[in-house]
């Protein structure tokens, strides 16, 4: 599944990579198994692997974009939800949350919950994918203001913006 992410980056050649809690959840757990499994992430565009620093997945040629710390650090205090999860997040912001799931019945047989869970994971990757499509004007013009990179666009604090744009 790992070598199959891998050749899908390359086959797409994406210029973003947009997640949710990526820096925190998803990549580490990512590059662990593959470290695990002996995988090459080999997802920059120069052909050589990701490295995670101090919580930042940061990418050779594309742009990881990691939402959740956009919205943690600078959206949190106008939005009425006081759990930053994406099922949250996404219900306000979209009108649609996550799906439901009984991971105890999805896990406690698998082979004939596969499906589910896939389907589930899915609806995930939409939702991140529609946050995206709606904050991304945002986070690009924010970027132009201040001058900074989408990167650090999604990972600066409200006074690290203020800062750069004065």
């Amino acid at each position: 599944l790992i070598r199959r992410f891998v050749e899908v980056i390359n086959e797409y050649k994406p210029d973003y990579l947009v997640s949710y809690s990526g820096d925190n959840f998803d990549f580490p757990f990512i590059f662990e198994r593959a470290r695990k499994y002996r995988v090459d992430l080999e997802l920059n565009v120069d052909g050589s692997n990701i490295r995670l620093n101090r919580n930042k997945t940061r990418l050779i040629g594309v742009l990881h974009l990691d939402l959740y710390k956009f919205i943690r650090k600078n959206m949190a205090v106008n939005l009425q939800t006081d759990v930053l999860d994406l099922g949250s997040v996404a219900k306000e912001i979209l009108g649609r949350g996550k799906r439901e799931i009984n991971f105890e019945v999805v896990f406690g047989d698998i082979d004939n919950n596969i499906g589910e869970l896939c389907d589930y994971c899915l609806n995930d990757s939409e939702i991140t994918y529609m946050l995206c499509k709606s904050l991304l004007v945002n986070l690009e013009e924010l970027g132009k203001l201040t001058g900074l990179s989408l990167f650090d666009v999604c990972r600066a604090s409200y006074g690290s913006l203020v800062e750069n744009y004065l």
